[in-house]
């Protein structure tokens, strides 16, 4: 059949009875997405992106196992005898697919990732000023202890009496 796309497109989704995926590679699965959206009931290979479309097999559609042709065949035949399974299994892929929609991502962006990006904002903040205090702390104790160390090497260079001093005892 080729590419399709606008109303050609939609025609073939709108004539199918049953749509079937077999690719046990695929990625994204628009196909299928596009298929649900056409109410029209799917059956896929359970592998690649398509569990993550159909997350409710038997509800929104079929899987069946990689390279498991007869259990295929078997859900095909099953969808094409059986019209109120077939209705059913379309209506609630349709409602599913819906999830996936402008709306539906707009808000998911709006109520749980922008919530999640403050957080985590907020959360890099506390740990850059936590990041700088213990900074300064550990900058001004170097400084302490080479200041204290400048001073003792000072003194030490500055006593003009120690060699007149006896040397320090020797412990046996």
């Amino acid at each position: 059949m080729g590419m399709m796309k606008g109303q050609e497109l939609s025609e073939a989704y709108a004539s199918a009875d049953v749509f079937v995926m077999p690719s046990e590679t695929e990625t994204l699965g628009f196909v299928v997405l596009e298929a649900m959206a056409s109410g029209v009931p799917v059956v896929a290979v359970a592998a690649g992106g398509l569990t993550d479309i159909l997350t409710r097999p038997g509800e929104t559609g079929l899987l069946y196992p990689p390279n498991d042709y007869a259990a295929c065949v078997a859900h095909v035949q099953r969808l094409t005898e059986d019209e109120p399974a077939r209705a059913a299994l379309g209506a609630a892929g349709r409602a599913e697919v819906e999830a996936f929609g402008w709306n539906a991502a707009t808000r998911k962006i709006r109520e749980q990732q922008y919530v999640r990006a403050i957080r985590l904002a907020r959360g890099k903040r506390r740990f850059w000023w936590l990041a700088l205090r213990v900074g300064s702390v550990r900058l001004w104790r170097a400084m302490v202890g080479s200041l204290a160390g400048f001073v003792a090497s000072l003194v030490s260079a500055l006593d003009y009496a120690r060699p007149y001093r006896p040397p320090p005892a020797v412990a046996a």
